[in-house]
């Protein structure tokens, strides 16, 4: 299933990528997609297992790979783990910032201080903190690719979220674009991809939980199904290669059509 519907991209072939969130779903699509592309690969989730597996499926495409257990909302863990990937490969070429997360859905006037900055570390702060190790690497070899997911709940409110996690995704769009406009004269281009509902993803789970035919919610959709992480995978590396040489400060939407712009 996962070497099923992959995009070629020969650019990127001999990069050195560092992914967040690769252990599962999009980003351990994404992870699987740049190896077979031939990029060599950090991997970074908290989850060492899932790691493992990524690592080994990787390198069964023949690259380089390479996984350290990292919580990115720690900003030690974060330094410690872009200093090895530094060690061992000399350079970032891509960064793929696909981990996030949520505390689920709970009405504003429950939530507390405390969980909101908890959001806030899981979708907002971890993507700084990485981009903060990585660019002037970047900047000194003009050159780098940095993706950012965010969500189509950034982009429309929903109501199986919070207010928290709508409004971080949206500031990981606004972050990217701001970021663009700052380093596009050192040579590097920053986008964001924004999914939809995405199979096997913790949202949708959830959503299935809620109701019976999780069908009435893709007949909304242009295209009547949910999207693959292969399929989210896809846009994130085209914006990591040099196919997408002249784009940036962009957001891509990959939802089905849930919402255009």
């Amino acid at each position: 299933m996962e070497k099923e519907n992959m995009a070629v991209f020969p650019s990127i072939e001999g990069k050195v990528a560092a992914v967040t969130g690769a252990g599962s779903g999009i980003g351990r699509a994404t992870a699987i997609l740049l190896a077979k592309n031939g990029t060599a690969l950090f991997l970074m989730s908290r989850d060492e297992e899932k790691l493992k597996e990524t690592q080994k499926t990787c390198e069964s495409y023949g690259v380089k790979c390479f996984y350290k257990s990292t919580d990115v909302t720690d900003p030690n863990a974060v330094k410690e783990s872009f200093a090895e990937c530094i060690k061992i490969f000399g350079r970032v070429d891509i960064l793929c910032n696909v981990a996030g997360g949520s505390t689920g859905r709970k009405f504003t006037f429950d939530m507390t201080g405390d969980e909101f900055d908890e959001v806030y570390k899981l979708n907002l702060k971890n993507v700084f903190l990485c981009c903060k190790e990585v660019l002037p690497g970047m900047k000194e070899r003009n050159y780098g690719k940095i993706v950012n997911v965010s969500s189509l709940i950034g982009r429309a409110a929903g109501d199986n979220t919070n207010i928290a996690y709508s409004s971080l995704k949206a500031g990981i769009d606004q972050f990217s674009k701001y970021l663009a406009r700052e380093v596009g004269k050192y040579g590097i281009c920053v986008n964001s991809v924004s999914p939809g509902y995405v199979e096997a993803s913790r949202r949708i789970t959830e959503l299935w939980a809620k109701t019976q035919n999780m069908q009435e919610i893709f007949d909304r959709l242009s295209i009547k199904r949910p999207g693959t992480a292969m399929e989210v995978a896809n846009a994130i590396v085209f914006l990591a290669s040099d196919e997408a040489a002249y784009i940036t400060g962009e957001v891509l939407d990959v939802n089905g059509g849930a919402v255009m712009a």
